[in-house]
């Protein structure tokens, strides 16, 4: 009986000691959500920054396009990434995936901005409109 008293204390202090730690992590920063893309790799990028300075370090390396963009809590990544991974979406690295149209489909149901379309040529479209502005 004392063990089984010793054990459900212990739960409970780990689950404590576990919310403790998720509300020092400060995941609910404010900040921006954004959404990348590589035609040379056709990779598709989606991160957060507290930040515009990042986000336009990121795109003045000339290797990803701004797809689009929108204001945004950290808890949102972390989330979305959980929620992609369960899905069984490839993660290629951190915060990297392959394009393709059902990715896109699939961040655009969860509300992660994507643009006015969800087809790659819209987004060759609009990669060539940025470079005439």
């Amino acid at each position: 009986m004392f063990k089984k008293a010793l054990q459900s204390n212990y739960k409970v202090y780990k689950t404590t000691l576990f919310n403790n730690k998720l509300r020092s992590k400060n995941i609910d920063l404010p900040g921006i959500l954004y959404t990348l893309y590589s035609d040379k790799t056709n990779l598709i990028s989606i991160g957060f920054t507290l930040d515009y300075k990042r986000l336009e370090s990121l795109l003045s390396s000339g290797e990803f396009i701004l797809i689009d963009k929108k204001k945004g809590f950290s808890r949102e990544l972390c989330l979305l990434k959980k929620v992609l991974n369960e899905i069984g979406i490839l993660i290629i690295n951190e915060n990297n995936f392959y394009y393709s149209e059902s990715l896109i489909r699939l961040l655009n149901t969860l509300g992660w901005p994507t643009g006015k379309s969800i087809y790659k040529r819209r987004i060759i479209r609009k990669k060539i409109s940025l470079a005439l502005s």
